[in-house]
């Protein structure tokens, strides 16, 4: 059973742990445990606006920021356990919690899912490139959330450094090299880092790095 399926089952059986719980690792069940008070949480909280029901709302408002908290923290450790594998395998359960708990409106939060999402959406296209031509996953090279932050954002500063003609050519290539980052990872970060002139900087590291 795929991670999808016991997501599924989960959700059909949530009342239940002990029907579920075997199923899953410690991270996993600890997110799922994290999701359940989280849930339980904002089905108290009430619209009231006598002063009661206002003091109650903003004391749950505190406890949703602290579960929240504990979630990005429960799921950082999950995802940090499946970047070490460097697999497709490991990926494809990254993209099931991601689509599960945004399906769950639990990720908005933090800065960090936004940036996994731009991940998986190079994933996703490397994949089918690997698929296609047996081309590299770069992102494969990431061992964590502090590894993929810290490329990306070297990345986008990179970048913009070529945009400006402060051109970081020994820097651009020993970083690429290092990651092996492809140049469909390079192109969607171009645009994510709203950079300009983007034919410019795409071209110029092209002639850099893969001619």
């Amino acid at each position: 059973m795929n991670l999808v399926d016991k997501l599924g089952y989960y959700m059909e059986h949530i009342a239940n742990r002990d029907d579920w719980c075997n199923m899953f690792s410690v991270e996993e069940v600890k997110i799922l445990d994290v999701v359940y008070e989280f849930n339980r949480l904002r089905a108290t909280m009430t619209g009231e606006n006598d002063t009661a029901g206002m003091e109650a709302t903003l004391q749950r408002v505190e406890q949703e920021k602290s579960i929240s908290f504990q979630l990005k923290e429960a799921v950082f450790e999950q995802i940090n356990k499946l970047l070490s594998k460097e697999s497709i395998e490991a990926w494809y359960d990254i993209f099931a919690w991601y689509q599960w708990l945004t399906a769950n409106q639990l990720l908005h939060r933090f800065w960090e899912f936004h940036m996994l999402k731009l991940m998986l959406d190079i994933f996703v296209a490397e994949l089918k490139e690997f698929y296609s031509n047996g081309s590299f996953i770069s992102v494969l090279t990431l061992h964590s959330m502090a590894e993929l932050a810290e490329v990306y954002f070297t990345t986008i500063f990179l970048l913009r450094r070529i945009e400006y003609e402060v051109e970081p050519v020994d820097e651009i290539i020993r970083h690429i090299d290092e990651y092996k980052l492809s140049p469909i990872y390079i192109m969607y970060i171009v645009q994510e880092a709203k950079i300009n002139d983007k034919d410019k900087v795409i071209k110029t590291v092209e002639n850099w790095c893969w001619k």
